[in-house]
């Protein structure tokens, strides 16, 4: 049980870099292209786009793997352990106009490279209402007997573009989850400046400071995992 548990977290990490790299999907339809350079997006495939971050929240696998009931007792109940992962990106456009047609490249690409990935996902369009202009996605995921449902939401306000990624092992709130996390990121007031960057999650200032604080609700506990900065494609 305890390797079907840790295969199916592995391909949920793999799963979350599949939408990650969404917009990377037109370069890597073509066969003399790799299909991933780093983990990153490829900003050159969407017009307008400048630069961005991404932050990884998780929750405690050691965790994970103690709920485990004893040999014999039967199988854990994943459902008691939810929400297990959010990740969030921002990425900057030169203007409003490029990060609201951002919202259906990302939306297309995403949807490409899960169908395009090793689990074959299936996304259902969903409806949300996020910032000024949104479109989400909901899949679940079964791998070896165990399943987990993932939500992914992709909204624009002003020149900003936010995608949001949750993963759960019970898909009961997996959407209220990443709406809100979604909700709380363009909400989030950005400071001046680049910001200073650490990639162990601690990172400050400009579009950082738009993710939650460590103990805000709307994290439901998670925590920060890693941070990334998006470089510019251009």
């Amino acid at each position: 049980m305890k390797l079907r548990i840790v295969t199916l977290v592995m391909m949920l990490a793999l799963f979350g870099g599949v939408f990650a790299r969404g917009p990377m999907a037109a370069s890597a339809a073509q066969e003399t292209a790799s299909p991933a350079q780093g983990d990153q997006f490829d900003l050159s495939t969407l017009e307008g786009a400048q630069s961005g971050v991404e932050r990884t929240y998780s929750g405690d696998l050691t965790a994970l793997l103690g709920a485990m009931a004893t040999p014999g007792a039967g199988a854990p109940d994943f459902s008691k352990i939810g929400l297990f992962s959010l990740q969030g990106s921002i990425i900057t456009f030169d203007n409003a106009d490029h990060a609201k047609a951002a919202v259906g490249t990302i939306g297309d690409q995403v949807t490409k490279g899960a169908s395009s990935s090793v689990m074959g996902a299936k996304l259902n369009q969903e409806q949300v209402d996020v910032g000024d202009n949104s479109t989400a996605f909901s899949t679940q995921i079964d791998q070896q007997g165990l399943s987990a449902s993932v939500f992914v939401v992709v909204a624009q306000k002003d020149a900003l573009v936010y995608l949001s990624i949750g993963i759960a092992f019970s898909g009961d709130s997996v959407k209220d989850d990443t709406v809100n996390f979604a909700k709380a990121l363009v909400d989030g007031k950005a400071s001046d400046g680049e910001g200073d960057f650490k990639a162990d999650g601690t990172s400050t200032g400009g579009l950082w400071d738009k993710f939650p604080a460590s103990d805000d609700g709307v994290l439901k506990g998670l925590k920060v995992e890693s941070d990334k900065q998006i470089p510019s494609g251009q």
